[in-house]
This record gives C-alpha cells, sequence and structure tokens, in this order.
C-alpha cells in the first residue's frame, strides 16, 4: 500500500478515493495534492528536490491515469468528486448573514 499525503486525513474522503482509483504512486498522489495547492511546475519541483522535467513526467503519467486534460481539469476532477453529492443535495439553509 502507498503512503498518504500528511494533509489527508486517516479517514477516507471521495477525492482520495478517486485517486485512488486512478493507482497513482505515492509521487503522483504528492504531484497531485501541489497541483491542487496552485503550486507553479518549479515550485512543485523544489519542494520534491527533483526537476522541473521530473515534474512534466509525473504531471504526463497523472493526466493520462486520470483522463485530465489539464491542472485545472485535473483538480476539478478532483473537486466534483469530492462535492458533486453535497451540491446536488440541495441548497444549503442560510443564516440571516446569508452565509450559512
Amino acid at each position: 500500500m502507498t503512503p498518504t499525503p500528511a494533509c489527508w486525513s486517516s479517514t477516507p474522503t471521495t477525492a482520495r478515493l478517486i485517486v485512488d482509483a486512478y493507482g497513482f504512486t505515492a509521487r503522483e498522489r504528492r504531484v497531485t495534492e501541489l497541483v491542487a495547492q496552485g503550486l507553479s511546475t518549479r515550485q512543485i519541483a523544489g519542494r520534491l528536490r527533483v526537476t522541473p522535467y521530473t515534474v512534466q513526467d509525473h504531471l504526463k503519467s497523472i493526466f493520462a491515469r486520470s483522463g485530465a486534460a489539464s491542472r485545472g481539469d485535473l483538480v476539478a476532477r478532483l473537486f466534483f468528486a469530492h462535492y458533486a453529492g453535497p451540491l446536488e443535495a440541495g441548497p444549503v439553509a442560510r443564516s440571516s448573514g446569508g452565509w450559512p
């Protein structure tokens, strides 16, 4: 079993289960996490202590496995996999201030 990124709790989330279903390696999971945080290729390379070319190779593999066409598409897939259920559940009761 591959290690789970530290920022993901031990309780499986839908997004984490989706990533597991893609069969990402531990490094691909980490790259996906950093992409979701909005880091650039250079920033990811610096964090992981690899070259930007290595990050690009990981991204190619991530896109191929997930069917995503871009970073934005990847993040959207994870977001909607996690939040689509609650969004489809209907409107949220709002407080008098306009926010739940």
